[in-house]
């Protein structure tokens, strides 16, 4: 593959141990399948992993605002390891919402209502930061 360095970490994934490519593959397969049945599409941009521990990120969707290199999904192995399957998949979810709202045009940010109202549809996670949760009480409360 390739050498990667995004918020701080490097990782050549090209050497990745063999359970991190089996990780990557079941993240994959899901994304696939969510994509379709959400939204009847091919699930097209890269997954990457990290080994970074990181303190306050789960997964983060990502885009060159020129739009000068694809979007790119990424997560943390070590993150991952520590939450149960369904909570990593919950993840990757709401950052498939991200990417799906984002290439169709559409409001795609955590506190957009667009995206709240997706995340809520699809049973996406929701992030923790206050001013989601206060995107989500708003529509909650309407």
């Amino acid at each position: 593959m390739y050498q990667l360095s995004f918020f701080g970490d490097d990782v050549n994934l090209s050497v990745a141990p063999r359970p991190f490519h089996k990780e990557l593959q079941e993240l994959y397969d899901y994304a696939k399948e969510q994509a379709f049945l959400w939204w009847g599409r091919e699930f097209d941009i890269e997954i990457l992993l990290t080994s970074t521990n990181w303190r306050r990120r789960r997964a983060c969707y990502a885009h060159y605002r020129d739009n000068s290199k694809p979007p790119f999904i990424k997560m943390s192995s070590v993150v991952n390891a520590r939450r149960s399957k369904q909570e990593v998949f919950g993840d990757l979810l709401q950052e498939l919402v991200h990417w799906h709202l984002h290439t169709s045009g559409l409001p795609y940010d955590d506190t957009d209502e667009a995206f709240v109202r997706e995340c809520l549809r699809v049973g996406a996670s929701i992030s923790g930061t206050e001013t989601a949760q206060e995107a989500l009480r708003k529509i909650l409360n309407a």
